[in-house]
């Protein structure tokens, strides 16, 4: 679970999507054939899941995100009717960003991208 004060996101337990491409943020959520899934609790990755999903749509990504409870997805480039329906379910998008999934992905959980 997450909690947003307006200033800070508090982490407690949380689930976080991260579509990658190799070992990087996948240029675009779309076309990514891979999505790790990490479970956080106090700041710390307790569990860690890698997703294939090369033949599946946006459409389809976005449904087993949202089935699967997501928090959180951190990605590159994604189209905009993507981004609205995982805002529509309730999922925080941390969008535009590139480099080692990882690194973002540790980053994130240490506060640098709220």
């Amino acid at each position: 679970m997450a909690y947003w004060n307006g200033k800070c996101l508090y982490l407690w337990i949380m689930k976080i999507a991260v579509p990658t491409f190799g070992q990087r943020i996948s240029p675009r959520f779309d076309c990514t054939n891979e999505i790790i899934i990490v479970e956080i609790q106090n700041r710390r990755i307790v569990d860690r899941k890698i997703l294939f999903t090369a033949q599946l749509s946006a459409f389809e990504k976005i449904k087993i995100i949202r089935d699967l409870e997501i928090d959180v997805m951190i990605c590159g480039g994604i189209d905009r009717d993507s981004e609205q329906r995982l805002w529509n379910c309730r999922i925080l998008v941390k969008a535009w960003l590139q480099g080692d999934a990882m690194k973002l992905l540790d980053d994130f959980i240490k506060g640098l991208y709220v």
